[in-house]
């Protein structure tokens, strides 16, 4: 599911913006690290707000992907 973010641009118009889930966003960046056979990385984020989730997405993904490497 793409959330959505509907905002009032100017007076005369809106403006939509979509956006990928973190389990997608995760699932794209962990696939190009498995496909070039990156398997030690880091990740690196700031203090905003929803960072705890991104790394919880990251670490979920990681989890189902282990069968695949043993």
């Amino acid at each position: 599911m793409l959330p959505c973010v509907l905002q009032r641009a100017s007076q005369s118009s809106l403006q939509l913006q979509l956006a990928p889930s973190l389990e997608h966003q995760t699932a794209a960046m962990l696939s190009i690290l498995e496909r070039y056979k990156w398997h030690q990385f880091s990740v690196v984020t700031s203090q905003i707000a929803g960072h705890d989730d991104f790394i919880q997405a990251v670490r979920e993904r990681i989890t189902e992907m282990q069968d695949r490497f043993k």
